[in-house]
């Protein structure tokens, strides 16, 4: 395989994997929802807000999960798992979040969050990602993951880690992770890419015959 050859093929590898991520996520909305799909976990993501659906912002686990069911308010969504969270945390960011104070998580990376999933609390002093999981943390409590970008005058006030939310308890910081599976097809940027970077090198060897 000659050098051109070689240029080609990791071109192509570099612009597939730095498009991966972002290819694989896209908002979209109904008359009832508005979400994120990741299609590279198969799953939809309601915002914070919910779209058209009341906002999980400041309802309690109790209430929340008392309205998945037909004719409820989050009709066919359910909570994600904290494992889930942090791979769709990673998956927006390229950063791990499963490390309590990982300072490259929240350094510009809460804004990027919410940019998809929306806050679930906002002023000129913090931005806060905040919202329940399905993972049971003792009797009747569930874990919470919290991605929260204090002011930046003191970077000390930044945090990233789980907490732990009383089911009857609501707080007007803390929202809900919800989901659902997508039923978003991906088309892989690479597959494209690929396509390309074979055309180019076969447009080469007619060239040199």
């Amino acid at each position: 395989m000659n050098r051109y050859s070689l240029l080609v093929i990791s071109t192509v590898a570099l612009l597939a994997f730095g498009m991966n991520v972002q290819a694989a996520l896209a908002t979209a909305s109904d008359a009832n929802f508005s979400w994120t799909s990741d299609s590279l976990t198969g799953l939809d993501w309601l915002d914070f807000d919910g779209g058209a659906a009341p906002s999980t912002v400041e309802r309690t686990y109790n209430d929340v999960s008392a309205q998945f069911g037909m004719g409820g308010d989050y009709e066919g969504w359910g909570y994600a798992a904290i494992d889930q969270i942090h791979q769709f945390v990673f998956n927006i960011t390229g950063v791990s979040s499963t490390t309590p104070g990982n300072l490259e998580i929240y350094q510009g990376n809460t804004d990027l969050v919410a940019s998809w999933m929306g806050y679930s609390f906002f002023n000129e002093d913090s931005d806060w990602v905040v919202g329940i999981s399905s993972d049971p943390s003792g009797p009747g409590q569930h874990k919470f993951f919290s991605l929260f970008d204090g002011n930046d005058s003191n970077p000390t006030t930044d945090f990233l880690g789980e907490g732990t939310q009383f089911d009857f308890a609501a707080n007007s910081a803390v929202g809900s992770f919800l989901i659902r599976e997508t039923s978003v097809v991906p088309v892989p940027p690479s597959l494209a890419l690929m396509g390309l970077a074979l055309a180019g090198l076969g447009f080469r060897r007619r060239k040199a015959a």
